[in-house]
């Protein structure tokens, strides 16, 4: 999915979802909700999220922007993303 500037929801396997303005938005959402989240930077939240995926299930999750991040996290079957208009 490429980024867009319609709102976006990305809902995860336990069922909660993120709505944003955009990608960025709403993995910031997903960022700002994480349970004792160590990371402070979104960057930084992909790639614990990329490191965790990788140990739990095998799947590289690129994270170098967020159009890959949810990219490959919408291909591992992890997230599904809607347009929520």
């Amino acid at each position: 999915m490429k980024e867009k500037s319609a709102v976006v929801m990305i809902e995860t396997l336990d069922g909660r979802a993120y709505v944003g303005a955009s990608l960025k938005d709403a993995v910031q959402q997903m960022r700002a909700s994480a349970w004792a989240c160590p990371e402070t930077t979104l960057r930084a939240y992909m790639a614990g999220v990329s490191r965790r995926v990788m140990q739990w299930n095998k799947q590289p999750i690129r994270c170098g922007d967020v159009v890959e991040f949810v990219n490959d996290l919408e291909a591992a079957g992890i997230i599904v993303v809607r347009n929520a208009q």
